[in-house]
């Protein structure tokens, strides 16, 4: 065996508490016991299937970070940012995700499977982040390296730090815990990736919501066991195509950043679009997403911010319209001549103040309220803006943080800190909000990771 062989095969003898424990090999391999000292219970047989995704995502170029939901002493992510470590890669982060206190008591209403579930009982379970970064200190690998996402995982995989994801592992035990975890990151595994299921074959919970989450999404890749629990699958590319993700994305990022700007000598193409003869600065794409989820939630009112012309107002209320529902607020500072329509009502003033939005919202239908941010752009003004209207939003509907493409995402780069930083920081505080990600289905979209769903 080489120096390195030696040092993972004694790594994942420490990790798994094998080499002085009196216990059943073949148990401890394949992870069927918990060991009292170990900082994992996956045995060795799932690290090797951990070692050998890594290995390969590196070998092949594949883009992206490691994730592990549910990390309990943090034994898989800490064997992650070794074996990194050891290999000099410096470009991927290692996140260790974990509500850190446990598992959450089951939720029948929203997931029946979990009916029953008593995995919250089991204090076991419950490690606290102190002690995961001091195993990981320990370890000599507490470093830049690595980053913690404590809470639970609605309230913190949404989170859009996370760009793309080259290893995801699931270890989450219940089909609430595992469907959130592919909700909210299995979009971001790359192509080549690999996810990984711990608790596939032990926890019928969790092998419901992988079976109903592959169904839905029509997931064909083939599933690969590691052991009597354990199974993986490798994210294929894109249908038809030889080009990567990466070059995928490449591509979409230069195209996007041509539709924003035009071609030389035309001006931007967002100022050059019109609904009805109305000028309307939005992505058509975006304003497709719009009206599905119109059709979708059927709102009573949408408050919406930055009227400028009006031609997004308009587009509006002609698909409130066709549903024969609704009204729409627009607010904006400046007062100009707009299009008039019996379901739109413009106010003048600004959109952060609270008077002007107490007396927008006076007289309208309180029923489902969607809101639409599209006026100043600036990271305070639009912080200011979500902490006052997010309030409206009525569980199940849409804050839509509009232009969170600017400053760098990928388009108009010197703008500084503006809608997309304000989102970020917006959830961090409220995670009744979670990002949508299947409203940018098209993949050129002005808003990235701004279609915020309030949770029902």
């Amino acid at each position: 065996m080489t120096a390195r062989e030696l040092y993972l095969d004694l790594l994942k003898g420490v990790l798994t508490d094998s080499l002085y424990d009196t216990v059943d090999p073949e148990q401890r391999n394949e992870g069927r016991d918990w060991p009292s000292r170990g900082c994992t219970m996956i045995g060795r047989k799932r690290l090797d299937n951990l070692q050998r995704c890594i290995e390969d995502v590196i070998d092949k170029g594949v883009p992206g970070d490691l994730i592990e939901t549910g990390v309990w002493r943090g034994g898989a992510t800490i064997f992650m940012r070794a074996l990194l470590k050891l290999d000099n890669v410096r470009d991927r982060t290692v996140w260790v995700a974990d509500s850190f206190q446990g598992l959450p008591p089951p939720d029948p209403g929203r997931y029946p499977a979990d009916e029953g579930d008593a995995h919250h009982t089991m204090t076991a379970l419950a490690v606290s982040a102190d002690e995961v970064r001091a195993n990981f200190a320990k370890f000599g690998v507490l470093d830049e390296g690595v980053r913690f996402l404590e809470g639970w995982f609605e309230q913190t995989l949404s989170t859009p730090e996370i760009s793309r994801l080259a290893v995801l592992r699931l270890d989450g035990d219940m089909y609430g815990s595992t469907m959130v975890a592919l909700e909210q990151l299995y979009h971001r595994v790359s192509e080549g990736g690999y996810v990984i299921i711990d608790d596939y074959g032990a926890v019928p919970g969790c092998r419901k919501a992988v079976d109903d989450f592959r169904a839905r999404h029509g997931i064909t890749e083939p599933m690969h066991a590691v052991d009597w629990t354990g199974v993986y699958w490798q994210r294929r590319g894109i249908a038809g195509s030889a080009a990567s993700l990466q070059e995928a994305r490449t591509t979409i990022d230069a195209f996007h950043a041509l539709y924003y700007n035009g071609m030389p000598g035309e001006g931007l193409i967002f100022q050059r679009t019109f609904w009805m003869g109305v000028p309307c600065w939005k992505c058509p794409l975006d304003l497709w997403v719009y009206q599905e989820i119109l059709h979708e939630i059927r709102p009573d009112l949408i408050i919406e911010t930055g009227t400028n012309a009006g031609g997004s107002a308009l587009y509006l209320a002609h698909i409130l319209d066709i549903l024969g529902h609704g009204q729409v607020v627009s607010i904006d500072i400046t007062d100009m001549p707009r299009p008039a329509h019996p379901r739109v009502r413009y106010i003048t003033g600004s959109s952060a103040d609270p008077q002007v939005i107490a007396s927008a919202v006076r007289g309208t239908a309180r029923g489902v309220c969607m809101v639409v941010l599209d006026s100043d752009h600036t990271k305070e003004h639009v912080g200011r803006e979500l902490e006052l209207l997010a309030p409206y939003v009525t569980p199940g509907s849409y804050l839509v943080v509009e232009d969170t493409n600017i400053n760098g995402h990928p388009v108009y780069p010197t703008f500084g800190p503006g809608p997309h930083e304000a989102v970020s920081a917006f959830l961090q505080k409220h995670p009744e909000f979670v990002v949508d990600p299947t409203r940018e289905k098209f993949l050129l979209t002005f808003n990235p990771g701004g279609f915020l769903r309030r949770r029902k």
